[in-house]
């Protein structure tokens, strides 16, 4: 069963589309939401297909990896779909 988009998703998802790709920290600032809440909701989209998320390739920092955040080549569609329902 596809779980819900809500309103903060599509907000998430016009982020990614305005500025192609994004880091958890960046969309954290943008939404103005905790990264532990901007993750919950990534691994959402993640799940619909909407999004990919990639670990990234550089830096060398101690810890939990930065993931960046793009669009499923098959879900890029999808805010207009989302905000302007038929």
């Amino acid at each position: 069963m596809p779980g819900k988009i809500t309103k903060k998703d599509i907000e998430i998802l016009s982020f990614i589309a305005e500025y192609k790709f994004l880091s958890v920290k960046q969309l954290s600032a943008l939404t103005q939401r905790t990264t532990p809440v901007v993750r919950r909701r990534l691994r959402h989209l993640e799940d619909e297909k909407l999004i990919i998320m990639k670990e990234r390739p550089f830096g060398e920092r101690r810890g939990r990896p930065e993931d960046i955040i793009i669009f499923n080549p098959k879900g890029h569609g999808a805010t207009s779909e989302l905000e302007n329902p038929v």
